[in-house]
């Protein structure tokens, strides 16, 4: 049977496979075998957090590439600062860093795109499906359909103008889609946030706005 190169390395340097943390202090000498296999012992692991990310990231346009390298930098990370106390197995904190680099990167991509939706949402953006309708004419439609009060709600509709700066950016995001005519379930699923949240901040903004 023939041996593996780490094999023959493992037998001439007589370090246990299994010891983490003598394999992390070889890595931090730069031993290029000891990195190997470390890598290869917990590749399954560095994939399986990547696939938990996975659906979300393609919601995001994330490239698959781009989530493998954050998550190798996630237990780069691990591998530099991990510390023997006796009470955490390096497997634990290979994970906890693992998850927390791709959590990190892919709200970062999902803020970016909230912020630009958010940064979309004015007056006289137009939202729905084809040529869609301004949000301020959906906004009026809301506030009455009876001819004899438009003259009254000409000046309505500039208060509601300015009330619109007072909204935050997650409530002027969950009044866009619920103007879209979207649920409160596939506002949820968009945003990220629960439904309970989605209800709230809808809730708020019709009553700043008064609608």
């Amino acid at each position: 049977m023939q041996v593996s190169h780490l094999e023959c390395w493992f037998m001439e340097s007589r370090i246990d496979k299994n010891d983490d943390l003598e394999l992390v202090f070889q890595i931090r000498e730069d031993n290029d075998d000891a990195k190997d296999y470390l890598y290869s012992k917990y590749s399954a692991l560095i994939h399986k957090e990547i696939n938990a990310f996975k659906n979300r990231a393609n919601t995001l346009g994330i490239d698959f590439q781009d989530l493998t390298q954050e998550a190798m930098l996630g237990f780069s990370d691990a591998i530099n600062h991990f510390k023997e106390d006796g009470e955490s197995k390096f497997i634990t904190f290979a994970t906890i860093c693992i998850r927390r680099q791709l959590s990190n990167y892919v709200a970062k991509f999902d803020n970016s795109k909230s912020k630009m939706f958010v940064d979309s949402v004015a007056l006289d953006a137009k939202v729905g499906k084809g040529e869609g309708v301004r949000l301020i004419d959906q906004i009026q439609s809301t506030i009455t359909s009876d001819p004899l009060k438009k003259l009254i709600n000409s000046e309505t509709l500039k208060e509601t103008g300015a009330r619109m700066n007072t909204l935050s950016d997650n409530e002027k995001l969950a009044l866009a889609y619920d103007l879209e005519g979207k649920s409160v379930e596939e506002i949820a699923k968009i945003t990220g946030l629960t439904n309970k949240q989605i209800y709230n901040l809808i809730f708020r903004a019709r009553k700043k706005l008064k609608l």
